[in-house]
């Protein structure tokens, strides 16, 4: 059984390292060595860097997890918790490059990835991580919050903004990721693309219960939510996309079900098309997102059960709360039906007296 090492990475005194590029240029064999290497980032301050993965030696059992501290993830609020968010760049950049390493199997999970402007890309553009998984690795996103991504792209046909990239070959898996408020302008209409969640060329894609709120090409152009040239299965995803872009682009087969978008492009199993973002979230509002679900949302106990995988949603609260999994990255109290309680002998509906989540007995 591998031996499970956790360091703390944050500012404060007393951290075992004060950057995630210090954390990870230990370059570590951990098949050689039998662990499991774990970083822990802490809220002490902005992580005003980008990192490229690199030098590492891991297996299936032995690998490398980066994530944010019990008590310092965002909780689905943006600007809490951890955030890692580079000064605005200029230029072409991967802020997390897992790239093609020997560092296979390695997770990212619970922080936010936000906050950036990028004023003149000519090709690439900006990735939140991106990965080029070899054959049989997998590499997994769980409950990352990416928000609030502005992009000018400097040539037609260039690359604007792209979340969770997935390149190469092998499998790579999000789980319970949120991406909210990306959007770019071109040099002209159609420059650049921006596909917030996962795009995968030639990875097997495995997306469940993601969310996509608000995403645009301010110049008209091409913008999508969720993407794949090749197969992979994407389930329980909302996509809620600016006017003129697309939900779901695929051009490769994923198995899809219970997937919703605000346009037509959701397919599969369970799908619903033509959405309203106002009808599902607690605020669509361009620039204050807030991609909880309201009460009496159509993604509460509409999704299906993916217990088999995974059993918690973006804050960590357990699924299903209702009859049913929600869809999207987050999991609402109580179910999405009005809740009775009782208070000596009356009953009331939760949604009259304002309650939510509450067990009154």
């Amino acid at each position: 059984m591998p031996t499970t090492v956790t360091k703390s990475v944050g500012s404060a005194v007393g951290r075992d390292y004060a950057s995630i590029t210090s954390w990870e240029a230990q370059n570590l064999n951990l098949v050689t060595l039998d662990q499991l290497q774990v970083g822990e980032m802490y809220n002490d301050s902005l992580f005003n860097e980008s990192v490229i993965f690199a030098g590492w030696n891991t297996d299936a059992t032995r690998y490398i997890t980066l994530k944010a501290a019990s008590g310092h993830e965002h909780g689905l609020v943006r600007g809490a918790g951890v955030l890692v968010s580079p000064n605005d760049v200029t230029t072409n950049l991967t802020i997390i490059n897992l790239g093609s390493g020997t560092h296979k199997y390695t997770r990212l999970t619970g922080f936010s990835i936000g906050e950036v402007t990028l004023t003149n890309s000519g090709g690439t553009g900006l990735f939140l991580t991106a990965c080029a998984p070899g054959f049989g690795s997998i590499y997994t996103f769980t409950r990352l919050l990416l928000y609030d991504f502005n992009g000018v792209v400097s040539s037609t046909g260039s690359i604007g903004l792209r979340g969770v990239f997935g390149g190469g070959t092998g499998t790579s898996i999000a789980i319970n990721c949120v991406a909210m408020d990306f959007h770019f302008s071109g040099a002209g209409a159609g420059a650049g693309t921006a596909q917030p969640i996962f795009w995968s060329f030639n990875a097997v894609t495995e997306v469940y219960n993601c969310t996509v709120l608000g995403a645009g090409n301010l110049n008209g152009g091409a913008t999508a939510g969720y993407g794949c040239n090749s197969a992979g299965t994407h389930k329980n995803n909302l996509s809620f996309v600016d006017s003129g872009g697309s939900g779901y682009v695929y051009n490769g087969v994923p198995t899809q079900d219970s997937n919703t978008s605000s346009d037509a492009t959701a397919s599969g199993a369970n799908a619903v098309i033509n959405a309203t973002a106002s009808d599902y979230f607690t605020d669509a509002g361009a620039g204050t997102e807030d991609p909880t679900l309201k009460v009496g949302s159509p993604a509460i106990d509409t999704g299906v059960d993916l217990s088999g995988l995974f059993t918690d949603d973006a804050k960590g609260t357990t699924r299903p709360q209702g009859g049913a999994w929600d869809r999207g990255a987050h999991e609402a109290p109580g179910t999405g039906q009005p809740a009775i309680r009782r208070f000596g002998g009356c009953r009331f509906a939760r949604e009259l007296i304002g309650i939510e989540g509450v067990r009154v007995y």
